[in-house]
């Protein structure tokens, strides 16, 4: 199915993980959604890595508790914005939750083809959980954005931290550190940031360097751009 030119839509929906040394990636996910300008992609996206995830800790009751709530790097990109419990659903999702509050985390993408990315929307959890501040709770109040189109990433990906790797990646496109609280409330929970880019990119980074609470956690992260 051929994608229509200069269309405005969310560049990737995913599923699936696995996990390697340094980062945790997902599997090559094929386009299986009606493309419709204006409406979101079910699923689009070559490969993504996070520097690390809840699910994956060396702690087995954590990433057990995890697994259970529904915190995995999948559910980033799975369309829920609000969190879903386990007490409402049988397959729960709250986003993805870094391991711990180790600074900078980040998550990588590979949209698997050139693309021209124009948005990033980050949402804040927003279930209501014991005395943590939630809905909106660990959300990243200082990061950026790169892109980039070097072919190197996926390896570094694999194996070490690209974040750290300034010729990897382009000049940030978003740069934020918020003097305020950023915590989205529960009514509208997500941000959205306008990037400084006109060109052909298959790499997006958010690299978040500062976060409240224990850990860098969001409940979804769309990309919003046009195809070549």
């Amino acid at each position: 199915m051929k994608l229509k030119s200069m269309m405005l839509a969310p560049l990737f929906a995913i599923a699936g993980g696995m996990f390697f040394s340094c980062a945790f990636s997902g599997p090559d996910i094929l386009l299986d959604s009606e493309v419709v300008e204006g409406k979101k992609l079910s699923k689009y996206v070559e490969k993504y890595w996070v520097s690390s995830t809840l699910e994956a800790s060396d702690d087995g009751d954590m990433a057990a508790y995890a697994m259970w709530m529904g915190w995995k790097i999948a559910n980033l990109f799975d369309g829920v914005i609000s969190a879903v419990t386990p007490n409402v659903s049988d397959s729960p999702s709250c986003g993805w939750s870094s391991a711990d509050k180790d600074l900078p985390q980040w998550v990588i993408i590979d949209f698997g083809v050139p693309v021209v990315p124009k948005k990033v929307i980050l949402y804040a959890r927003t279930d209501d959980w014991g005395s943590y501040g939630n809905p909106g709770a660990n959300f990243p109040q200082a990061f950026e954005i790169y892109l980039s189109n070097d072919g190197q990433i996926p390896d570094a990906a694999e194996t070490g931290d690209p974040s750290d790797t300034a010729s990897y990646w382009d000049s940030s496109s978003v740069s934020i550190d918020s003097s305020t609280l950023l915590k989205p409330p529960k009514s509208d929970p997500g941000l959205s940031y306008e990037l400084d880019n006109t060109d052909l990119k298959r790499y997006l980074m958010l690299k978040v360097t500062r976060a409240t609470g224990d850990f860098v956690q969001l409940s979804e992260l769309e990309v919003y751009g046009e195809f070549e």
